[in-house]
């Protein structure tokens, strides 16, 4: 139960420290907004191009899983 809590809270901030660090965000001048999606009158303000935000959420879930296991081993060793 606690690793699990754990594991969801910790994914959930990895995913909005990466997403607002990380993430690519673009401005669309025709919209006049921010936007997470490019297109032909987008221009890129921040982040990487390569990460999406499809992308940061399977490096924030598969980190989330990682730091879960690792947390769980010596509970499990221990049974």
């Amino acid at each position: 139960g606690l690793v699990g809590l754990s594991g969801g809270l910790g994914g959930s901030m990895i995913d909005s420290v990466l997403g607002a660090t990380v993430q690519a965000t673009y401005y669309d001048r025709d919209a006049k907004r921010i936007t997470k999606k490019n297109g032909p009158d987008a221009e890129q303000i921040s982040g990487f191009g390569f990460l999406s935000n499809e992308m940061v959420n399977v490096v924030s879930t598969a980190l989330a899983s990682l730091l879960a296991g690792l947390a769980a081993r010596p509970l499990l060793a221990s049974m």
